[in-house]
């Protein structure tokens, strides 16, 4: 990999990254790590990155976060995307918005993820289970 995200602020609880376009899930890896050299200090460590590419699935990042007894509460955007008709609306206006969260029980942890949109981000994942084909975990 090479490049590595501009910092643009860095207040120790909270830093602000221009991700320069690089892949998601390196900078998402790369966001992690600082927040858990920070978080013994401040308790609580907030990445905001601008300019990213695609960070994929969100939920893939919470069980890392979960089995070391933190929580982790993702949120993503693409403002220039329109892929979410509004409640009763018939044409696409809005971006996806999805977020995750993810916390360590006693058991097993909790984790969600969730889009504003179906297609095409969880449609591949839900359409064997639409068809009959198998079913979906939960």
């Amino acid at each position: 990999m090479s490049g590595e995200p501009e910092v643009l602020s860095d207040r120790g609880a909270c830093l602000a990254w221009d991700g320069k376009r690089l892949p998601g899930p390196w900078l998402m890896t790369r966001a992690l790590e600082t927040a858990f050299e920070r978080v013994g200090q401040h308790g609580v460590v907030s990445i905001p990155i601008g300019n990213s590419h695609h960070i994929d699935c969100l939920a893939a990042y919470l069980e890392r976060v979960a089995a070391r007894g933190m929580v982790l509460s993702l949120h993503s955007s693409a403002p220039g995307v329109a892929t979410v008709a509004p409640f009763g609306g018939v044409r696409a206006a809005l971006p996806p918005a999805p977020f995750a969260i993810g916390f360590p029980t006693e058991g097993a942890s909790v984790m969600t993820d969730v889009s504003a949109s179906s297609p095409p981000t969880t449609w591949p994942c839900a359409g064997p289970a639409r068809d009959g084909n198998t079913t979906t975990p939960g």
